[in-house]
C-alpha cells in the first residue's frame, strides 16, 4: 500500500510541472529550474540562452476558427517545438497563453540563434489539420543571453522578451537578439 500511495505521490507531483494542454513544462517548472541553470551557468562560466517566442497573430487565429482549433494549434506548435530540441538539457515550457520559452544550457548567442532559426521554420512548416482544413501559424522569437554575472531569471526573460518584441516590430515570423 505504501509503494501504491508513493507512486501516486510521485505521479501528482511531475504532474504539477506539466501543461495539461500541451504536455510541455508550465511556468511553474520553469521558474524552478531557470533558477537553477542560471546559478549553474555563472558558477562555471558558461553561455545559457533564453528563447522566448510567441504564435503570431494568435488572437486572430482563435477568432477566425475557434477556441477548439486555438487549443489544435498550441498542441501542434508545441510538438514541432519539442521535436525540434536534441540536446536532453534544453527544455521547453508553455510560459501562458501562446507564448513559450526555450532554456538553452551550454548555448552562446551565436548558437541559440541558429536553433531558434530552425525552431521557426519548423513551426512554419507544419500544418494544423482542423475539421478538414490544413491551417498554418508563424512564430516570432526573441533570444537573449547569459551575460553577466548579476543578471537574474527576471532579468533574462526581460531581455528576451524585449527581443519579442523586436520581432514583432520587425514584421514578425523572425528572430531577434537582445544587444547590450
Amino acid at each position: 500500500m505504501y509503494v501504491a500511495t508513493q507512486r501516486a505521490n510521485e505521479s501528482l507531483y511531475q504532474q504539477s510541472f506539466k501543461d495539461t494542454l500541451t504536455g510541455l513544462f508550465n511556468r511553474r517548472y520553469l521558474e524552478s529550474q531557470l533558477a537553477i541553470h542560471i546559478d549553474h551557468a555563472k558558477r562555471h562560466k558558461e553561455p545559457l540562452c533564453l528563447l522566448v517566442l510567441d504564435v503570431d497573430h494568435f488572437k486572430a487565429f482563435n477568432d477566425q476558427h475557434g477556441h477548439l482549433a486555438g487549443d489544435d494549434c498550441l498542441v501542434t506548435v508545441a510538438k514541432q517545438l519539442e521535436q525540434s530540441l536534441y540536446r536532453p538539457a534544453d527544455f521547453i515550457a508553455r510560459y501562458g497563453g501562446e507564448e513559450f520559452i526555450v532554456v538553452l544550457p551550454h548555448t552562446d548567442a551565436k548558437d541559440g540563434m541558429q536553433i531558434a532559426e530552425r525552431l521557426r521554420l519548423n513551426v512554419s512548416a507544419e500544418k494544423i489539420e482542423y475539421q478538414g482544413q490544413l491551417l498554418s501559424v508563424t512564430i516570432s522569437i526573441g533570444c537573449a543571453v547569459l551575460r553577466h554575472s548579476e543578471e537574474t531569471a527576471q532579468s533574462l526573460l526581460i531581455a528576451a522578451d524585449s527581443a519579442l518584441y523586436q520581432a514583432k516590430a520587425a514584421g514578425r515570423n523572425c528572430v531577434k537578439v537582445a544587444v547590450d
